[in-house]
């Protein structure tokens, strides 16, 4: 899967200038926006609040989507390479 300029993979080394990267749960929550997983090895997908990620991972809402995409695991099939993008709301 070729990667889009709003999604970063599991396993980047660091940001490479995309500030949404940078956004805070609490900034995505303000303003509206989803968060969208997908996993590359089994394809399945789910799109979550940013509540989700505070919630689940017991994460402050200061805390960056760059820092939760280094969490996530396929619910599925236990892979790390899992992709995050944000994602209107529904």
């Amino acid at each position: 899967m070729e990667q889009s300029a709003n999604m970063v993979m599991r396993g980047d080394p660091q940001p490479r200038g995309y500030t949404w990267r940078q956004q805070t749960l609490q900034a995505l929550l303000k303003a509206r926006i989803n968060i969208r997983v997908w996993c590359e090895a089994c394809g399945h997908a789910a799109i979550h609040g940013p509540d989700w990620a505070a919630t689940s991972f017991g994460l402050p809402y200061d805390t960056t989507l760059y820092e939760v995409a280094q969490l996530l695991v396929c619910s599925q099939c236990g892979s790390r390479r899992v992709g995050i993008e944000t994602a209107p709301d529904r």
